[in-house]
């Protein structure tokens, strides 16, 4: 307390005694059950009168998994292609896409059961499915553009 400058403007803390009540008001005692209506709390004032704020430290996801003979492995994790699929779902070769989305649900699948190899593997076609959709979907569009050009200038 004695760090602390006095023009900080605030009150100084309550002493130990006010902020928490003496042991045995309050609830009832271990084993007695319910108490009567009005009999178990505290009147307003007394027991706790201040709300604690505790600052918890950001949690940041870990990379680390356990896979289920024990061995710990880090940063194995395949990247989830999901995000890439859909959007070549909907913006490319929807088959392709629909491949490549059904591949990365079972990559995930598989990195919740463990099995990295497959996860990596299922992950690996995902990408490869993603990838031929984007190219498969600009050829197309290329070639869209490319026969409506000639029918409106050639023809």
């Amino acid at each position: 307390m004695d760090n602390y400058p006095e023009k900080s403007g605030y009150p100084p803390p309550p002493a130990y005694s006010q902020v928490y009540s003496q042991p045995g008001q309050g609830f009832s005692q271990p084993g007695q059950g319910f108490s009567q209506p009005g009999q178990g709390f505290s009147h307003p004032g007394q027991g706790f009168s201040q709300s604690a704020v505790y600052n918890q430290p950001n949690i940041i996801p870990s990379r680390n998994v356990v896979v289920p003979n024990g061995q710990h492995t880090q940063g194995n994790i395949p990247k989830d292609w999901t995000v890439p699929a859909v959007f070549a779902t909907f913006c490319c070769a929807w088959p392709l896409g629909i491949m490549a989305i059904l591949s990365a649900s079972n990559a995930k699948q598989a990195v919740q059961r463990g099995d990295m190899e497959l996860a990596h593997l299922k992950a690996k076609n995902a990408r490869n499915l993603v990838i031929v959709a984007v190219i498969v979907g600009l050829l197309g569009w290329a070639f869209l553009v490319a026969y409506i050009l000639i029918r409106i200038y050639v023809f």
